[in-house]
C-alpha cells in the first residue's frame, strides 16, 4: 500500500565499528562479561560446583580482588539452586574457611526453586521470578541457574533445543529487567565406552 509505513532498523557498518568499537567489560576479566550470557559444562561430578561458588563468591565479595590473577567487579549474585541446595551449603562453607573470609562479606543469596523457563506455565509466572529477586536485591550483576536441567523443559541435549532456549523472551525479560549476566550450569555423564574413546 502507498501510505503503508517503513520500518527503519537501526545498526551500523563495518567501517563504523572498527572506528569505535565497543569496548567490552568485564566481572571478571577475560572470563564473565557483564551483561551477557555464559554457560559452563562439563561432565557430572568433576568438580564444576566448585568452581562456580569460587566465581560466584569472589564477584559477590569486596574482599576478593582477583580470581586466579584475573580483576573482579563486584556486585550481588543471585543464585537459583535448582538441585542440591544442601550441598552447596557445605561448598559455601568450604569456600569461607579456605579464603579466610568471613561470610556476611559475601553479597550472595540462594533461591532453592525450579521452574521451567522455556515453557509457558500457568503455575509459574516470570513475574514471580522477577519480584522474589526484588525482594533479595536492587541490581544483582550475576545471576546463576544451577543446573540448565532443572530450568529448561525441552532436552538440553538437543543442539536445536538449547539455542532456542538462549533467545527466549522469558529468560530474556529476568536478565533485562536487571541488567544482569546470567550463568547456566550444564551437567552431563558419559558412558565408558565412550570415555575410553
Amino acid at each position: 500500500p502507498q501510505n503503508q509505513e517503513v520500518k527503519h532498523y537501526s545498526g551500523f557498518s563495518f567501517m563504523d565499528a572498527c572506528k569505535q568499537p565497543k569496548p567490552i567489560k568485564y566481572l571478571i576479566k577475560n572470563v564473565i562479561q557483564e551483561q551477557a550470557q555464559h554457560m559452563i559444562f562439563g561432565q557430572s561430578e568433576h568438580g564444576k560446583g566448585f568452581v562456580i561458588v569460587d566465581i560466584a563468591a569472589s564477584i559477590a565479595c569486596t574482599e576478593i580482588e582477583e580470581w586466579n590473577g584475573k580483576k573482579i567487579k563486584h556486585g550481588q549474585v543471585i543464585y537459583f539452586a535448582g538441585e542440591g541446595a544442601e550441598g552447596l551449603r557445605k561448598r559455601f562453607k568450604a569456600w569461607e574457611i579456605k579464603r579466610g573470609i568471613r561470610a556476611e562479606n559475601v553479597n550472595l543469596n540462594v533461591i532453592d526453586e525450579t521452574f521451567k523457563l522455556d515453557t509457558t506455565d500457568p503455575e509459574h509466572d516470570i513475574n514471580k521470578t522477577i519480584a522474589e529477586i526484588r525482594a533479595i536485591a536492587n541490581n544483582p550483576v550475576l545471576i546463576i541457574f544451577d543446573t540448565l536441567n532443572c530450568y529448561m523443559g525441552g532436552d538440553e541435549n538437543s543442539a536445536k533445543e538449547a539455542g532456542n532456549f538462549l533467545i527466549l523472551e522469558n529468560k530474556a525479560l529476568i536478565f533485562f529487567f536487571f541488567f544482569s549476566s546470567s550463568l547456566f550450569i550444564f551437567s552431563f555423564k558419559m558412558q565408558n565406552k565412550i570415555l575410553r574413546k
